[in-house]
């Protein structure tokens, strides 16, 4: 029972279906929102910068004053070029707090352990909004013993209000995929992005109702 909601076979190797589906939604949700974002944007934790979709996130971001990346140590942390090295589970050193307009992660923080930390650094990196994307529904990946949170839409609104940030945008999707992803966007200056933002296609909790 365990090994098919995990999506593992005998040997601990990933049997389930790949997040392809999940990555090209939330590429696409990205994608919508990006364009309104005009100052300094960070990737954090953003390994190569790649959407696995034969694009840099850094695309999406063409009306962005500046981009930067980084990572840390550790599981595909240190490959490729970065701009900065920021451990997601320590707080942000003094001289990158509120260093940047939009702080963006994509699918992370459930391999922090301190999962709170690692949700106060990444809105810390920010004077003004993050947009993250999180897992809700998909089997074990990564390394071993480092695949630990599954955030539903009420821990991410909280943690964001808990973090001095209101959410703007919320979605769930895709729509009846075996994976599915959370996409959010929150800004501690909420009616500065009045009417600069999309409307989300579906309700995110009902979307994440539907029966499996």
């Amino acid at each position: 029972m365990l090994k098919t909601l995990f999506g593992l076979r005998s040997g601990g190797k990933a049997a389930g279906p790949p997040a392809r589906a999940a990555r090209l939604w939330s590429n696409a949700e990205i994608a919508r929102l990006a364009p309104a974002v005009t100052g300094d944007v960070i990737n954090v934790s953003a390994w190569k910068d790649e959407d696995k979709a034969g694009r840099r996130y850094r695309d999406y971001f063409a009306n962005a004053a500046s981009y930067a990346t980084s990572n840390y140590t550790g599981w595909r942390g240190d490959e490729g070029d970065t701009d900065h090295a920021i451990d997601l589970a320590a707080p942000l050193p003094e001289a990158l707090r509120g260093r940047f307009d939009l702080a963006f992660n994509h699918t992370t923080l459930e391999h922090v352990f301190e999962f709170a930390q690692a949700f106060e650094t990444l809105c810390t990196l920010s004077r003004d909004a993050v947009l993250v994307v999180v897992p809700f529904l998909q089997h074990l990946h990564g390394p071993e013993d480092g695949d630990f949170w599954r955030p539903s839409p009420y821990t991410m609104r909280r943690f964001f209000a808990l973090n001095g940030m209101t959410v703007l945008y919320e979605s769930a999707g895709p729509k009846g995929g075996p994976v599915r992803y959370l996409t959010y966007f929150a800004s501690r200056r909420p009616d500065a992005w009045a009417n600069r933002l999309p409307r989300p296609e579906h309700d995110a909790v009902a979307v994440l109702r539907e029966p499996q």
